[in-house]
């Protein structure tokens, strides 16, 4: 995978944390896994490594400008010979916390 951190992921821990405590209350275990804020850009799957770096290489100083995120999306993924297939499942709109 091709990805872009987050610089600022304060925002985007919160929202885990609260998603980990809503998915606790409904007794499943949350991953496990280190949680890493980023941007999935791409999946490079089968492409020649060579370009992969050269990519990277082109874009390592990639900023983008910040922007709002409205609805937080939960995909279902089928890898198949041909790729893999997104499909949401469902979509849950993100609203600003009353200060």
């Amino acid at each position: 995978s091709l990805w872009a951190g987050v610089v600022d992921p304060a925002p985007v821990v919160a929202l885990r944390q609260k998603i980990v405590a809503r998915v606790r209350g409904l007794g499943i275990a949350p991953d496990p896994r280190k949680f890493v804020p980023h941007v999935t850009l791409a999946r490079v799957g089968d492409s020649p490594v060579d370009a992969v770096v050269a990519y990277m290489s082109d874009h390592v100083l990639f900023r983008s400008e910040t922007f709002r995120v409205e609805q937080l999306n939960l995909y279902s993924s089928v890898r198949t010979s041909k790729g893999s297939h997104y499909r949401i499942e469902a979509g849950f709109p993100l609203r600003a916390e009353a200060g």
